[in-house]
């Protein structure tokens, strides 16, 4: 996702990026407990879908966690729970992948 002059992306390496849109400098990453799902942003707020059954909610301008929540499922069995946010607001519903 791009917005800002900053690339959004999550990675299987278990981290989400933000890199400057010009440059590709990294501003900074976050680490999650598995690979990264998917993210969105809305109103300066990242939102990770974490395959460890998590959701993160970040600053977008540093990356800093606001909090996070459990989606439930055992880890290592993988569920999606994609799309994190939607026009009427955050999703943390797990449906069977």
């Amino acid at each position: 996702m791009v917005t800002g002059g900053v690339v959004y992306v999550g990675s299987l390496d278990n981290t989400a990026y933000a890199l400057d849109a010009g440059t590709g400098a990294e501003r900074w990453s976050f680490e999650t407990g598995d690979a990264v799902e998917g993210l969105t942003v809305a109103d300066d707020v990242v939102y990770i879908a974490s395959y460890d059954h998590h959701l993160y909610v970040l600053d977008a301008a540093g990356g800093r966690e606001r909090w996070r929540c459990a989606t439930g499922g055992p880890r290592g069995r993988r569920r999606s729970f994609w799309p994190a946010s939607s026009m009427s607001g955050v999703s943390t519903t797990p449906s069977t992948r």
